[in-house]
């Protein structure tokens, strides 16, 4: 972490506990899922404090969010553990936030972070309801409900009703997909609809990939590194994230967007820095020529510069576009992603 951070300037850290020690748990194992003893709740909280303390002696500051379990239903053959709604209300707010309380700790709570998120049916009557419904003492102590995306319904378009019941920012902390190697544009819309969706009308605040990149020769990270040969290839997914990460920074706030054709979506913030800025997604083959209005803006920007990637595009930056009246018309090439910052 320490690295990261004095290397690329990363200050935001969350971390997701995977297991908590052996000794606590009925299966005397950090595999193979099991459950705290409650006996052992005190403990855990304590450890989980020191852990924090340590990480805010190291690098100069707290954490900023502590995610009280990864992926609670699972039992795997890596660090893993089990909780019920029931036993994360008893732990965090027994025993977890009264121990970061008196430690002085202000790391944001995160839960339940389950492997699957389902959509809102399955994910609001088995987690997000059972978590925050008439436990007052749990909607105070939780500042995020969090979640994965696999499962069969991995679209983020559709909201959490607990989330926007309780007034809960919601997250979503992994996803990947597949194990063979996918470089393809039609791999990097894919997720550029994921987040599109998350964003623009599924009311999720943050979007991650699983991780940057790993030695197994798999699919699961953004950039494919061979252990055996030290070769690595970046895949378009990388830079299509990255038309929304690189221009939309935490502290962005999301603006309503609608679009005229279904297969051009838009999703936009008011960035942290400048005026706007606003992804454009053609999922068709064909290329697709649009005004774009931001009269609704309360000081439109006098130009806009377009970033673009297709398929043999990565981010290519494109001469700036005068935006006369509030609006301008931009082409957008099929099966590209284009974002436009002012």
């Amino acid at each position: 972490m320490n690295r990261v951070k004095s290397s690329y300037g990363v200050n935001q850290f969350l971390v997701s506990t995977w297991s908590p020690p052996a000794f606590m748990k009925d299966n005397n194992s950090c595999i193979n899922g099991g459950s705290v003893l409650t006996q052992y709740y005190p403990d855990l909280a304590n450890t989980m404090v020191l852990w924090m303390q340590n990480a805010q002696a190291s690098l100069g500051q707290q954490v900023n969010v502590w995610s009280v379990q990864n992926e609670p239903s699972n039992s795997t053959s890596y660090d893993s553990a089990n909780y019920t709604p029931a036993q994360f209300i008893s732990f965090v707010t027994g025993y977890l936030k009264p121990a970061m309380t008196s430690a002085g700790l202000t790391a944001k709570i995160a839960t339940p972070e389950p492997s699957v998120w389902g959509g809102p049916s399955y994910f609001d009557p088995n987690w997000g309801f059972p978590i925050l419904q008439n436990q007052p003492a749990m909607d105070a102590d939780v500042d995020i409900m969090v979640t994965h995306d696999y499962g069969a319904n991995a679209s983020l378009a559709s909201p959490s009703q607990a989330a926007l019941q309780y007034n809960k920012p919601m997250w979503q902390t992994e996803v990947y997909k597949g194990k063979t190697y996918n470089g393809s544009i039609s791999d990097a819309l894919s997720w550029a609809d994921s987040i599109h969706g998350a964003l623009s009308t599924g009311n999720f605040s943050a979007w991650f990939y699983w991780w940057s990149m790993d030695p197994y020769n798999d699919n699961q990270a953004l950039i494919a590194y061979n252990n055996s040969t030290w070769t690595y290839q970046i895949p378009k997914r990388v830079y299509a994230i990255g038309n929304f990460s690189r221009f939309m920074r935490p502290g962005s706030t999301v603006l309503t967007t609608t679009s005229s054709n279904s297969n051009l979506e838009a999703t936009a913030v008011s960035p942290t820095s400048g005026k706007v800025a606003l992804v454009l997604t053609n999922t068709s083959t064909r290329s697709i020529t649009v005004t774009v209005s931001l009269a609704n803006l309360a000081n439109p920007p006098a130009s806009v510069t377009p970033y673009r990637t297709f398929s043999t595009e990565n981010q290519a930056v494109l001469s700036s576009i005068s935006v006369a009246g509030g609006s301008f018309t931009i082409t957008i090439p099929g099966s590209s992603i284009v974002t436009v910052v002012g």
